[in-house]
This record gives C-alpha cells, sequence and structure tokens, in this order.
C-alpha cells in the first residue's frame, strides 16, 4: 500500500505542475503573435486550444489522483479538513476552466477563423483568457497550499 500512495503522490505532484505549465502565458503569446500578423495568431490560438486539452486532461487526473489519495489514506471520513477544501475548490477550478476559459478560447479561435478579424474583438478575449489563467493560477497556489497546511 505504500508503493501505492507514493506512486499516487509523484503522479499527483506531476499532473498538478501540469495544470500549471499548461496554462502559463496564454495571454502574452496571443499578443505577440497578433503582432505578427493574422497567420501567426491563428497558429497560437491553435496551440492554445491545444493547451487547454492538455489543461483539462491534467485538472481531471489531479482530481482523479487526489481522491485516490483520500482513498488510501482512509477515505473521507478520516482525510483532514484541508483535503475536503481542496476538493471542493479542485472542483470549483475545473468548472472555471471548463464553463469560463473553453468558451472563450473557442471564441477566439471563431474570431480569427473569420475572412476579417475583429481587432477588438480579439483584444477583449485576449484581457479575459489572460484573467482567466491568472485566475487558474490563483486557484493551483491555494490548492498547494490547502496541501501543506492542516486544518
Amino acid at each position: 500500500m505504500d508503493v501505492l500512495k507514493i506512486l499516487l503522490v509523484v503522479f499527483h505532484i506531476t499532473v498538478a505542475a501540469g495544470v500549471l505549465g499548461a496554462s502559463f502565458g496564454w495571454a502574452r503569446l496571443l499578443r505577440k503573435a497578433n503582432a505578427a500578423g493574422l497567420p501567426s495568431l491563428r497558429v497560437a490560438v491553435e496551440h492554445v486550444a491545444s493547451r487547454l486539452l492538455v489543461l483539462r486532461i491534467a485538472s481531471f487526473m489531479t482530481l482523479f489522483t487526489g481522491v485516490g489519495l483520500i482513498f488510501t489514506i482512509g477515505g473521507f471520513a478520516i482525510a483532514p479538513k484541508n483535503y475536503h477544501i481542496a476538493l471542493t475548490v479542485m472542483l470549483v477550478a475545473i468548472g472555471w476552466n471548463l464553463f469560463f476559459l473553453a468558451p472563450k478560447v473557442k471564441a477566439l479561435g471563431a474570431v480569427v477563423a473569420a475572412d476579417s478579424v475583429n481587432a477588438d474583438e480579439c483584444s477583449k478575449l485576449f484581457g479575459k483568457i489572460g484573467m482567466g489563467t491568472g485566475v487558474l493560477h490563483a486557484v493551483w497556489l491555494a490548492l498547494l497550499t490547502l496541501m501543506y497546511v492542516i486544518l
């Protein structure tokens, strides 16, 4: 059982790092690509969309390995309060990813796929995507803190 727990912890930390890493620098990448021209922006939007998929997979794997770790210590009844809070916060973060970030990236993809690109709409979406990833980073930091602070 100890080997399983160690493997789950290592995988849990790895996919949690993937959540953070996959969401770094989206707004900056999009703004620089926009300055380079429409073909570059289209490639950058495709890149962000592929990183969004990595973010989704890593988020769910973080959730699943976290629940697995709770069961290795004896279940939810034994788990400390901070694990319960972290699980709730993680579910909120996944919801943020699915219902805020993903639609913004999809909308940006639709805007740049058009023959004439609305620069104002792109700029607004860059800001919203930047804000959305910033919220995810803050939540990630809160989750990291919850893993090491026993309540």
